[in-house]
Formats: C-alpha cells, structure tokens, sequence
C-alpha cells in the first residue's frame, strides 16, 4: 500500500513540475506578430469590375465606401493581421506566411492570402490566437463581379442603396456567411456555399435577377426577402441543418422553380404576398428526417397558393385562416384555379411532421 502511495506521489509531482515548467517555458517564450497592409486597386474602365478575394485563415467583410474615394480607384483593400501565443517568440509573418499575392490590372483585381503548406507542423502555430480581418471597400457608383473563397473565417457583404453586382461566389469551408443588402442588385448568378457554418441573407428592397443558389453542409440557413424580386431558380440545400426562408411582397419576374431541401433538419417557410406576384412559382420542400412548417398569407385576388403535403412516418395537418380548403392531401386557396399567379408547392418528409397553415383573400 505504502509502495503504491509513493507511486501516486511521485507522478503527481512529475505531473506537476512539468506543467509548472511548461507554463514558465510558455510565458518565457510568449510572442505575437502585428502586421498591416493597404492595397489600392484601379479602375479598368470595363462595365465590370473583377473582383478575386482568396484567403486560407482570415475573416473577409466587403462593404461600400461612406466617403469619397478618389475616381481612380475601384477597391480599397486592408488587412490587419494579430496572432500571439507561446512559442512565438521571435516568429514573424513569414514563418506562417507565403508573401501575399495581388494582382492590379485591367482585367482583374485579386489578392491572395495562404499560410505555409507545413504551417500545421509548426508546434508554435497550434498555440496561436488573434483574428486576421480583410476589409475590400468598394465604390457606389461601379458594378462589381466578386469571388470570395475563404478555408477557415467568415464572410460578410453589406451592401446599400443602388449599389449593382454582377455574378456572386462565395464560399468558406469552416465559417458563416453573412448578406445584408438593402436597395440593392444582383444582375446574374448568386453562389453561397459553406461547408460547416450557417448562411445568412438579409436582403430589403433587393433584387436577384438570376439564379440563387446556397447550400451549407453542415450549419443552418436563414433567408430573408422584403419588398425585393426575383428573376431566377431558386436552391436551398443543407445536409444537416435546418432552414428559415420568409418572405415578403415578392415581385417575381419569370415562372420560377424553388428546391429547398434538408438531410436532416426543419424546414419553416413563411410567405405574405400582398402584391402583384407577376409570375408563377412551383417547386418543392423536403427533408428526410425533420418537420415542415409553411405559413401563407395574401390578400390579392391575383394571388393564390397550393401545398400537397406527404409523410411517410408523422403527421399532416392543415389549419384554415380564411379561404383555403383541403382535397385529400391537397390543401389550396379557394381561387387557386382561377388567379392569374400563384405559389404551387409539394412538400415531403420521410420521418416528420407537416403543418400548413393558410390564409388567402
């Protein structure tokens, strides 16, 4: 027992010589490393300016300029880059770092952030903390075509009034993206994929003109649509997750279909048309394991919607507000037939429940 005891001791006090030692060594060895950079780029004097943001670790925010920025200029780029930790004593930028890449022309304006391909080998790296931030300003009165790829951070577009872009891709494979456009336009294709974090579109008195398409692995979407229109097909996918797609007094310009699917997550879908919709929407709502929850409201003879739900383990239930009325699995508006636009959806969940509630005038 005595022998046993002076064991448990013994390795106590390794145990905690050692973590005193490491914790002096730590604190002896304590670094950090502060840089910045200002890119300036021109102006190509294309209808479009081409914009390539490609980062390994960073957060990316691109907004509009709030003062004036000189006419020879289509983006202002800056970095800021803090990381600390122990061991990193004496590291600089470059034992993380390859040197940044940018790209100033005519055609296309880029700048490219990678760490070392052995950076993960670097004991001195595993410790660091800080955030690394890129801001791309852009100017009010150009049109912008913008590439965002991230592997580890977040992106945020805010965008005002007036501003026009054409194709949007962006992309992180660790982090969330975020849109917040108010009074805006996006003139061709909308790509937004993460594959682990959420996405988040907040857009008012926006127009998407084409095709929008936004998918996350693994994380949840939240989509929001006031008083804007759409021009294209419509995709939402996640794997697991769920999905928040409300909108309301929707202009939409063409027969349009919607996908909206999860693997394994909720689906809540709310829609208040009040509006000319003027053009039909079809599409349909899945998930395999997960509820379906649709809330449709309008108040325009135009306008007039129709769910057909199905479940293959779970429940359906439809809940009449005013002028709806359930057919078998059918659950529409009473002017369904007849109204000039109209919101045709079919909804299915393999192990879930579906619950429609309606309203139409």
């Amino acid at each position: 027992m005595k022998k046993k005891l002076i064991v448990i001791t013994f390795l106590s006090v390794v145990m905690i010589t050692s973590i005193l030692l490491v914790g002096v060594l730590g604190y002896a060895t304590y670094g950090h490393i502060d840089e910045s950079y200002d890119y300036n780029y021109g102006v190509s004097g294309n209808e479009i300016e081409e914009i390539t943001l490609d980062t390994d670790i960073c957060d990316v925010e691109i907004k509009y300029n709030e003062t004036i920025m000189p006419t020879n200029i289509s983006m202002m780029i800056g970095l800021e880059i803090h990381l600390e930790g122990i061991f990193m004593e004496g590291k600089s930028y470059n034992d993380y770092f390859e040197p940044l890449k940018t790209v100033n022309n005519s055609l296309t304006k880029s700048l490219i952030l990678r760490t070392r391909p052995n950076v993960w080998y670097n004991p001195s790296f595993w410790f660091t903390k800080g955030n690394i931030k890129l801001i791309a300003t852009l100017r009010t009165d150009l049109k912008y075509n913008i590439t965002t790829m991230v592997s580890t951070g977040n992106i945020n577009l805010i965008t005002t009034e007036n501003q026009t872009f054409d194709n949007i891709y962006m992309s992180t494979s660790t982090g969330n993206i975020n849109i917040f456009s108010s009074g805006s336009k996006f003139i061709e294709d909308v790509v937004i994929s993460t594959s682990t974090g959420s996405i988040m579109i907040n857009s008012e008195n926006t127009d998407f003109l084409e095709d929008i398409n936004i998918g996350s692995s693994t994380g949840n979407i939240f989509c929001t649509q006031n008083n804007g229109a759409f021009g294209g097909n419509v995709q939402i996918s996640v794997l697991t997750g769920n999905i928040h797609f409300e909108l309301n007094n929707l202009t939409n310009y063409d027969n349009n279909i919607w996908d909206i699917a999860t693997l394994t997550g909720n689906i809540n879908i709310l829609i208040d048309q009040n509006m000319d919709l003027e053009g039909n929407i079809q599409g349909n709502i899945g998930t395999s394991t997960g509820n379906i929850r649709v809330n449709y409201y309008d108040n325009n003879s135009k306008i007039s919607g129709r769910f057909i739900g199905s479940v293959s383990t779970g429940n359906i239930a439809y809940t009449n507000n005013n002028g709806f009325i359930q057919e078998n699995n059918s659950f529409r508006s009473l002017d369904f037939p007849t109204a000039q636009f109209s919101y045709d959806f079919i909804l299915h969940t393999n192990t879930g429940n579906i619950l429609i509630i309606g309203s139409s005038s």
